[in-house]
């Protein structure tokens, strides 16, 4: 009975559940606005460009990266001559007939050389990546890795929308009771205030779970249906963001372990804020400290110690990178994080029963 009042306070006399629709909504909106991130220099030269990749489409090779590598050396070669062919032309060292070939042959590297370029790019990190990476680790693919860059460059800082109900939920648990001045009324009794706290604790990290799991699904949905989520089985460092991160991961795994320690992670950091506010009753106090905690963080990044943060964990490409980088798997500080939160709610625990 207990429990579901918390619940229906919680959704309905705090309009928690009026917020989360807000922040689906914006949240939809955002997501549907937001441009695929296209490299410029294919737009200048989009048919070159899917010409190429069709050639080299699929797992990587020696062939196909001294192929790439060869072909826009070539192309260069073709650019960087004009200057000199022009100067033996006027000269007379060529003729009319090899000049209007070499104009032909100057005009069609022109036309590819973004396209090359950017392949050129690929084919040089899945050379370095074949000298320097485990030999065991799955060779790296050609693909349009646009839809995917995407994604994860979306996945660089936590869901602001979800923050904000994450935020507003957790802070409201006892701040508008000690407003209101039902708080003390409430603390008067000692018998029950262990279970009214319990319960308070288990409704928020329902709550925030559910809300979490739910924005979650949404923007899956919507990536899927804008076509980002194609080829998912590709080892994760085939695109540019993680080309030096070397986990033996597919990009459909990454995301779905981003998006797994996000809502577990958004969870516990809710328990963190509902815990201090135990000691700290003032909405705006709360936030203010809620913020610093969630701001702080990105100021050191160069740090490997911020993996052990709220933040770098709900920020899913960040925290992948510094997993690799740190060669410490995921689970370490997603546990570390969640029994921080689970001593602080305890200590609050302790603290409310006084």
């Amino acid at each position: 009975m207990l429990f579901c009042f918390e619940l229906k306070k919680m959704l309905f006399t705090r309009k928690g559940i009026f917020v989360l629709a807000i922040c689906l909504i914006l949240k939809t909106a955002f997501l549907f606005a937001f441009p695929k991130l296209i490299d410029e220099r294919i737009r200048l030269s989009r048919k070159q460009y899917d010409k190429y990749l069709g050639m080299v489409q699929g797992e990587s090779s020696d062939e196909k990266n001294r192929f790439l590598i060869e072909t826009y050396e070539q192309c260069k070669e073709t650019l960087d001559s004009r200057d000199r062919m022009q100067e033996d032309y006027c000269t007379g060292k060529i003729t009319e007939k090899e000049w209007q070939e070499y104009c032909t042959e100057y005009d069609q590297a022109n036309l590819h050389e973004n396209a090359l370029e950017i392949l050129h790019e690929k084919a040089e990190a899945f050379s370095y990546m074949a000298e320097a990476a485990e030999p065991t680790l799955p060779k790296p693919w050609y693909m349009d890795e646009y839809g995917w860059q995407t994604v994860f460059t979306l996945l660089r800082f936590p869901d602001i929308f979800l923050l904000v109900f994450v935020l507003l939920s957790a802070v409201q648990a006892f701040s508008s009771e000690d407003a209101s001045g039902m708080l003390p009324i409430l603390m008067s009794s000692a018998k029950g205030r262990r279970e009214l706290y319990l319960c308070k604790a288990g409704t928020l990290a329902l709550v925030t779970f559910a809300a979490a799991a739910s924005v979650e699904a949404l923007e899956f949905l919507i990536f899927h249906v804008r076509g980002f989520l194609a080829d998912g089985g590709v080892p994760l460092y085939s695109i540019k963001l993680f080309s030096r991160t070397w986990l033996d991961l597919t990009l459909a795994q990454g995301y779905l372990i981003c998006l797994l320690v996000r809502c577990v992670v958004l969870t516990m950091f809710s328990l963190l804020i509902f815990g201090v506010s135990v000691w700290i009753r003032g909405a705006g106090n709360l936030i203010v400290l809620a913020v610093l905690l969630l701001a702080v963080p990105f100021l050191f990044l160069t740090s490997r110690i911020v993996l052990f943060t709220y933040p770098v964990l709900a920020s899913g490409t960040e925290m992948l990178k510094l997993s690799a980088e740190s060669d410490i798997p995921v689970s370490v500080p997603v546990m570390t994080m969640s029994l921080c939160s689970v001593t602080v709610v305890l200590f609050g625990l302790v603290r409310y029963e006084e």
